[in-house]
């Protein structure tokens, strides 16, 4: 059961049931408030969700219709805050037929918006999916990239290792030609000459 606030029932009262003085309705509203509650919740059971929204103020409110009764509540729907006829400006049969023509577009919009946001939703979690895949690619890269510049430093350092045999060699190769060649005679022949 929903709340009613004053507001509303004297909307319900003025614009339901077609009191309009100040004096009638503030009495028809004292006599009568269970049977209003009672009615009025009644027939909100059987309205329409339409939308949800601001008009006129920066106020969040839903919008629900029962044949060409508009109910106004809160969000959280606990409570009923205005109450209003449709009046489209034509003909009662006219108002009837554009009423009805609006409230079956505006169903058909939304279950196509429904669908549209499932398909976003849908699509997202996909890209989601993806993006997470991608950066677990990364991270593997990433590791692989930080091994590669290991295995290259290795390889450096073994072409060094490579070269110093060679310079190894080489100096052990001095050596022993030192040992042979440089004698003290040819060193007193530099000497002399």
């Amino acid at each position: 059961m929903k709340n009613l606030t004053n507001h509303f029932f004297k909307r319900w009262t003025e614009r339901i049931v077609g009191i309009t003085t100040e004096r009638e309705k503030t009495d028809y509203i004292n006599k009568n408030r269970e049977q209003i509650i009672d009615h009025a919740n009644k027939t909100f059971e059987h309205a329409n969700f339409i939308w949800s929204g601001q008009i006129g103020d920066n106020t969040t409110k839903n919008f629900y219709i029962e044949d060409d009764i508009i109910f106004v509540t809160n969000t959280t729907n606990d409570a009923l805050i205005t109450v209003y006829k449709v009046d489209l400006g034509f003909t009662p049969e006219l108002n009837v037929t554009v009423r009805k023509g609006l409230v079956d577009e505006i169903q058909k919009l939304t279950k196509e918006k429904e669908a549209i946001e499932y398909q976003i939703i849908e699509e997202v979690e996909n890209k989601k999916h993806k993006s997470e895949q991608l950066a677990d690619d990364i991270k593997i890269v990433e590791q692989q990239l930080v091994n590669l510049k290991t295995q290259k430093k290795f390889v450096d350092e073994e072409i060094k290792n490579i070269g110093s045999k060679s310079l190894n060699t080489g100096l052990e190769l001095k050596r022993f030609t030192m040992m042979l060649v440089n004698s003290k005679e040819y060193k007193e022949d530099l000497r002399s000459s």
